[in-house]
């Protein structure tokens, strides 16, 4: 089963690391969002906070489904591009209508559905994170291919200054593959300080505290301990990261592009989010933040 996920344009594969090519590691860039819509009833309003819908749609897969502010379902948007250029797993997205008509008997407003909302493929078969590390032993800890990954999702959400994913809500599935089980980051409301960047009050982007990032969490040092291993792995990541937020840079516009007219996203947020996330002292306050706080969890 894929995370549809599409492949390198060719600029994108002038950005690729050496590490990337010898390895085939692939720096992909997303296809551009499909348009859908829903073909029955919602099946049923979601047990969180912003009250996601599971909906059917016209490609007959199930898709959870988030139609609230629209700079909300923007954050959602970008971050499920960037996590393709950053070479991470996440679930198939698209934007899709929900017919007003498939509410059924929901209380829901049917007003919040006047503009697309912002789906991605629900997995009934996923495990959470949290679920899995509570239980502490070897041998699901062993289950889970590419572990470096929780360290990319850290340092991914310390750039993106995302505060919704810590200890206790860890908004990361182990979704299994034929290969074995690989992480896949969920729920991306809140980047950008919980989107803090899109008002008049906020100029800058604030780093996450050690509270606010996954790095800093139990789950870490199940995984890794100091040695050769993981200097090895951190050489990598700090290219990655390089190579990564470049390709993110290069393709913004084509990003920014193809975001619903009836989001209504004011022209000047662009500006406003790359002059944050692209910034040379930002990507390197990043990188040494990270470094800090994985420090501080090994000791």
């Amino acid at each position: 089963m894929g995370l549809g996920i599409g492949e390198a344009g060719s600029l994108i594969e002038l950005l690729i690391p050496k590490h990337a090519l010898n390895s085939h590691v692939k720096y992909k860039v997303n296809p551009i969002v499909t348009y859908l819509h829903t073909i029955e009833n919602i099946r049923e309003i979601y047990g969180t906070g912003s009250r996601p819908v599971i909906v059917h749609c016209n490609d007959l897969n199930d898709y959870l489904c988030k139609y609230d502010a629209p700079t909300n379902l923007l954050s959602e948007y970008l971050a499920a591009q960037f996590l393709g250029l950053w070479n991470l797993k996440f679930p198939e997205c698209a934007f899709i209508s929900i017919a007003k008509e498939h509410i059924g008997n929901l209380r829901l407003n049917p007003q919040l559905l006047d503009k697309v909302a912002f789906g991605t493929r629900f997995y009934d078969h996923a495990d959470d994170v949290t679920g899995i590390f509570e239980m502490k032993s070897p041998s699901d800890i062993s289950r889970i291919k590419q572990k470096e990954a929780f360290l990319k999702i850290g340092l991914f959400d310390l750039w993106l200054s995302n505060e919704d994913r810590c200890a206790n809500n860890s908004n990361i599935l182990l979704v299994p593959f034929e290969e074995g089980e690989f992480f896949v980051p969920i729920d991306h409301s809140a980047i950008f300080n919980t989107g803090a960047v899109y008002t008049h009050y906020t100029t800058h982007l604030e780093r996450l505290t050690q509270e606010d990032s996954i790095i800093c969490t139990h789950f870490t040092p199940l995984m890794f301990k100091h040695g050769k291993t993981l200097s090895e792995t951190l050489e990598i990541l700090e290219s990655d990261f390089k190579y990564a937020t470049k390709g993110c840079e290069v393709e913004v516009d084509q990003i920014f592009g193809n975001v619903p007219v009836d989001w209504d996203i004011d022209e000047h947020i662009k500006d406003k989010i790359c002059s944050n996330i692209f910034n040379d002292n930002w990507k390197s306050e990043t990188w040494q933040t990270f470094l800090q706080y994985l420090q501080l969890t090994l000791r």
